[in-house]
């Protein structure tokens, strides 16, 4: 049977990339599927115990490094596809086409080296990633961390080109827009707990600011007929995935 093996850049614990190697296990022609997941701040306690999952505590910019005969990077000579689920944001854009060149050109030699995927046209990397400007969540009139974000996501366009410049071909993305809703109370508590990275650009009090900000403005869409926001209190908005290709 052939072999699957899956790398997943930034993958922390694993469990996503488990998910994935499971999902239509057993079914079609490749039956051999293994993950290696690829994170700097691997710690083994918080990994998944899994014996299809190899843990590299490495970052992303090692992809740019040559492989030749090193032993240490010989895992290197053993992915067929690329997973990057919201981590490109995290590479400096210098690093980019380096990083993308490095699995772009893993990918062409292991192909030539295996049967798996030989002469194929199908995608075999695939960056999940957000809007840079184009995004709904429900920040309200807090206009400074829409530009914190837009300065620290990258358009997708310019993933495309540097995905291009690296040597993919057939690059392409789609757009998946789901509705989600959650208690307004919850929201400001991610916010003020920095779910995203985006917010550590904020000191506590910038975040206690803005999360009062954002509770006026909701409390406002409810005609202010309300002082205090319930935890019954619900807001909906669209989240954005951007799903972006290219086959090496």
């Amino acid at each position: 049977a052939e072999e699957f093996v899956l790398l997943d850049v930034g993958g922390g614990t694993g469990n996503f990339t488990q998910m994935l190697l499971e999902e239509d296990q057993g079914t079609g022609k490749v039956r051999n599927k293994r993950g290696i997941v690829l994170e700097p701040f691997l710690e083994k306690s918080h990994v998944i115990d899994a014996p299809s999952l190899e843990f590299i505590r490495m970052g992303a910019e090692i992809l740019k490094d040559d492989v030749g005969d090193s032993i240490e990077l010989s895992w290197r000579r053993r992915y067929n596809a690329c997973l990057m689920k919201e981590v490109v944001h995290h590479f400096d854009a210098k690093d980019r086409v380096g990083i993308f060149r490095g699995v772009c050109d893993d990918l062409k030699r292991n192909k030539s080296a295996s049967v798996c995927n030989k002469m194929s046209v199908d995608p075999d990397i695939l960056i999940i990633t957000r809007p840079q400007r184009d995004i709904d969540y429900p920040f309200y009139s807090w206009e400074e961390v829409r530009e914190v974000w837009a300065e620290n996501q990258p358009s997708v366009e310019d993933i495309e080109d540097d995905l291009i410049r690296a040597g993919f071909g057939n690059v392409r993305h789609t757009m998946v827009p789901f509705e989600c809703s959650c208690s307004i109370n919850q929201w400001v508590g991610m916010v003020k707990g920095r779910l995203w990275s985006t917010f550590s650009h904020f000191s506590d009090d910038e975040l206690e600011e803005a999360s009062q900000l954002i509770l006026r403005d909701f409390l406002k869409t409810k005609g202010g007929k309300k002082e205090v926001a319930d935890d019954d209190d619900t807001v909906t908005f669209e989240e954005r995935l951007l799903f972006v290709s290219g086959c090496s």
